[in-house]
């Protein structure tokens, strides 16, 4: 058996790489997601909205947002002085049909930029 620990760092490093593969993006934000189910931990994803701000990507940092508010509703984003700094989930309530629906795209290699991406969320 393998022991496959995720790395935070890798995932984010990853993603913000990917700008120019929409289905690389989904790829690593689906993982991100599933890691945020099983740790209740949402660090990956808030780091990969500020690597998203970083690079002047209004429009990924964005979805990153709306796409995690619709897999976890009721989601609260925690910002100072105007910039993200964290997302809570507490009395957040999980969709498992906007997970199944990440996994379908992840699984179609759907871009993140893409229509059927867009049209899924």
């Amino acid at each position: 058996m393998t022991n496959t620990t995720f790395n935070i760092d890798k995932c984010v490093a990853n993603f913000a790489s990917s700008v120019g593969n929409g289905a690389t993006m989904t790829k690593h934000y689906v993982a991100a997601i599933n890691y945020v189910i099983e740790s209740r931990d949402t660090t990956p994803i808030t780091r990969m909205y500020q690597a998203a701000k970083r690079r002047g990507d209004n429009k990924t940092a964005s979805l990153i947002l709306s796409t995690f508010s619709k897999v976890f509703d009721g989601a609260t984003a925690t910002r100072k002085k105007g910039q993200l700094v964290g997302i809570k989930i507490t009395g957040a309530t999980l969709s498992n049909s906007a997970v199944s629906k990440l996994h379908e795209l992840a699984e179609d290699k759907a871009s993140m930029r893409g229509p059927k991406f867009a049209a899924a969320f």
